[in-house]
């Protein structure tokens, strides 16, 4: 039991689970993708400098989005998860390119992109850099908590809160336009667009990808792959795209199931190996079409389709908690206010009432400050 535990019991006051058990029942937990979110609203809106002639405009958007998305979910448990690295899938994928598996690593052609931007590019890239750094040191002061694990992206640390809180909440909203997030979709988890407040659950992945669960993802985006300059560079089955892999899935449940009917299709047609069976149908010698066809490509490629399931899949076992919050009104307006612009009392005021969240009431941390009295109210901004 650590420290913080230990006096909690001294007090006789519950563990911080305990708390928070209590205090979500009927709330859903909400978790953003920090990065995402804060790029969809960063080139919405003109340049507003601050008090040092510095563009500030990507924050206020940041926290005017998170704003609205909070009044609209309602009293929720609400976590924006920053990314830390992503040192397991470089490792992984840098061993395979030295086996000669793949020709590039997780992540390289992003890499290659930013060395070879532009002056222009690589200037907005720095504000973005710069200004999430100031949408964190703010938000430290609101009733939204921050999680990060060194070496770890914001998808595993999200995966992992969702998957070890789940039964503590009514339901789990991702925020995120990211489809990698459909492998987590379950009874309980959704995908929350900020934008409109739709949600994607089971319902959406039948109807849409003939899915049962979202589990299916992860082997429908390992046949996909994706490639490009703003990718993650995982290589899948050439010529399948998302909608070819989802049909094969639907058709043949797994990964698993799609390699082995290829194998089956190999040994009707007596051919040696998949790759040799795979230039029979290329030369018109077989005939073998639709998902069939694209199963026998997937064996082919087996060893990288199964390289892109372990780079594809969210890891949900990292040892991440929800964090405490210290919510106050004076520091968060504070921050504003040492820039020189104007942002919501309305919104100042929501984002830093403790009654809007589960996890700033008792054991852990509440400091909803105070309205100070001489404090002016500004016109909202946008």
């Amino acid at each position: 039991m650590k420290f913080g535990e230990i006096v909690r019991r001294m007090r006789g006051e519950g563990s911080r689970a305990e708390t928070r058990a209590a205090s979500a029942t009927g709330c859903p937990l909400v978790l953003i993708d920090g990065i995402n979110f804060f790029y969809r609203g960063a080139w919405s809106h003109a340049e507003v400098p601050d008090c040092h002639g510095e563009d500030i405009s990507y924050v206020l958007a940041f926290f005017r989005n998170l704003a609205r998305t909070a009044r609209r979910v309602g009293r929720a448990e609400f976590v924006v998860c920053w990314d830390g690295g992503y040192d397991e899938r470089l490792r992984i994928s840098s061993e395979a390119v030295a086996a000669g598996l793949i020709p590039k690593s997780y992540k390289q052609e992003r890499r290659e992109a930013r060395e070879t931007e532009d002056p222009e590019e690589k200037a907005k890239a720095e504000a973005f850099v710069r200004q999430m750094g100031v949408a964190r040191d703010f938000l430290a002061h609101t009733v939204v908590g921050q999680c990060q694990a060194p070496g770890e992206e914001a998808d595993d640390v999200i995966g992992s809160l969702a998957r070890r809180f789940r039964d503590e909440f009514s339901r789990v909203l991702l925020v995120t336009t990211d489809r990698d997030y459909y492998q987590l979709i379950d009874e309980k988890t959704v995908i929350y667009d900020a934008k409109d407040g739709s949600e994607k659950g089971l319902d959406f992945l039948r109807r849409e990808y003939g899915l049962s669960g979202g589990a299916q993802w992860i082997d429908v985006g390992a046949l996909a792959g994706e490639a490009g300059k703003s990718s993650d560079t995982i290589y899948g089955v050439r010529g399948v795209g998302y909608a070819t892999a989802a049909k094969m899935i639907a058709e043949f449940g797994t990964l698993e199931g799609v390699l082995s009917h290829a194998r089956a299709l190999v040994a009707e047609n007596g051919a040696r190996d998949a790759a040799e069976l795979a230039e029979r149908v290329r030369s018109g010698r077989t005939k073998i079409a639709g998902v069939s066809r694209k199963s026998i490509d997937a064996l082919a490629a087996e060893p990288v389709v199964r390289l892109a399931r372990r780079l594809k899949e969210i890891r949900t076992f990292l040892d991440v908690d929800i964090p405490a919050k210290t919510p106050s009104y004076t520091e968060f307006t504070a921050c504003f206010q040492r820039l020189g612009v104007p942002f919501p009392e309305a919104d100042r005021d929501y984002l830093t009432d403790a009654s809007n969240c589960p996890g700033t009431h008792g054991a852990i941390n509440a400091n909803s400050g105070g309205t100070p009295a001489d404090m002016p109210e500004e016109p909202p901004l946008f």
